[in-house]
C-alpha cells in the first residue's frame, strides 16, 4: 500500500485485494460499518460484518447471478480463438497417439485462426473499471454492469489476450480540495480469472460503498480522475443514474461487442 499523488488525486494504491480488504477492515468508519436496510451496500450485506464474509469467504450467491447473466450473455463461447496446429517443434507439449503412429509432425503448438489473424490486436489489455456509483444505482444496474464486464473479462481471456484488471473508487479533481481515490489491483497479468473475486469487485454494492469509504473514511462523488484513460486501454468510467449501457441484454451484449472489436476480437452471431 502507498499514497501517491497523480491525475490530480491522493490516492491510496494497494498491492492486491487482500491487502485492501485487510487495511479496509482495521479502518471501518461510520460510512462503512453501519447497517443498510435499505439495500444500499447490497441486500445481502445489511450489516458491516456480513459485507466482509462475502469479501473473503466468498459471495456465491452473487457469483452464480453474475455468470449466470454472463453465460446468457453468451460471449466467451463464440469467440474466435487459436487453433492447434502440428509440426517437428512446438511449445505445446506432444500428441502420445501421433507419436507412437509414427507421425513425424506430433509436436504441438498454438496458432491464431485465419479469422483472429485478419483482425488482428493487442495481446495484452489492460482495464481499469471505476466501481463508484451514484446514489441513484441500484442493485439490479449494478449486477447487469457487472455481468457485462464479467463477459468482456472473459471473452478477451479466451481469444488468448493477457488481461489486467485495477478497479479505481474516486472522485474527479476539483478546485477547493485535493480528490482523493483508492486504486486495487484485482487481476495481475498471467493471474487465472478468480470469479469470486472479480465478480465482487465489479458487481457488489459493498466493495465501493463499504471498503471504498472505509479507506477514504469520507463521501466522496462519483467523477473521473484526469487522464486515467491514457494509463489503461479499456477505462470504464463511474455508474451514473440513468446510463443506457446496462439496462438490457442487447444495450449490454452492444457495449461488450463493441469494446472487443477495438482489440481484433469478433464473436460469431449465433
Amino acid at each position: 500500500m502507498e499514497n501517491i499523488k497523480a491525475n490530480g488525486m491522493n490516492w491510496t494504491r494497494f498491492d492486491n485485494a487482500s491487502e485492501f480488504y485487510s487495511e479496509a477492515i482495521r479502518k471501518g468508519g461510520y460510512i462503512a460499518t453501519q447497517d443498510y436496510h435499505d439495500g444500499w451496500a447490497g441486500a445481502d450485506a445489511v450489516t458491516w460484518k456480513q459485507a466482509q464474509e462475502l469479501a473473503l469467504s466468498g459471495w456465491d450467491a452473487g457469483r452464480s447471478a453474475i455468470t449466470a447473466i454472463a453465460d446468457k450473455l453468451n460471449v466467451a463461447s463464440r469467440v474466435s480463438v487459436p487453433e492447434i496446429v502440428f509440426d517437428v517443434t512446438g511449445e505445446g507439449g506432444f500428441d502420445v497417439g501421433r507419436m507412437y503412429s509414427g507421425e513425424p509432425e506430433f509436436m504441438m503448438d498454438w496458432r491464431e485462426s485465419e479469422e483472429m489473424q485478419s483482425t488482428p490486436g493487442k495481446k495484452s489489455v489492460h482495464i481499469i473499471v471505476n466501481v463508484t456509483f451514484s446514489g441513484g444505482i441500484d442493485g439490479k444496474i449494478i449486477r447487469a454492469r457487472g455481468a457485462a464486464i464479467m463477459a468482456l473479462i472473459e471473452a478477451l481471456d479466451m481469444a488468448g489476450k493477457i488481461v489486467t484488471v485495477d478497479c479505481i473508487f474516486a472522485e474527479s479533481p476539483n478546485g477547493y480540495r485535493d480528490a482523493v481515490g483508492v486504486y486495487v489491483p484485482v487481476k495481475q497479468p498471467g493471474d487465472m480469472l478468480q470469479r469470486d473475486l472479480l465478480c465482487f469487485a465489479v458487481a457488489h454494492e459493498s466493495f465501493s460503498r463499504r471498503f471504498g469509504h472505509a479507506i477514504t473514511g469520507t463521501g466522496i462523488m462519483p467523477g473521473t480522475p484526469r487522464d486515467i484513460a491514457k494509463e489503461c486501454d479499456i477505462y470504464i468510467g463511474e455508474a451514473m443514474y440513468g446510463d443506457e449501457r446496462w439496462k438490457s441484454e442487447e444495450s449490454c451484449l452492444a457495449w461488450i461487442t463493441e469494446k472487443l472489436a477495438e482489440y481484433g476480437v469478433t464473436i460469431d452471431a449465433r
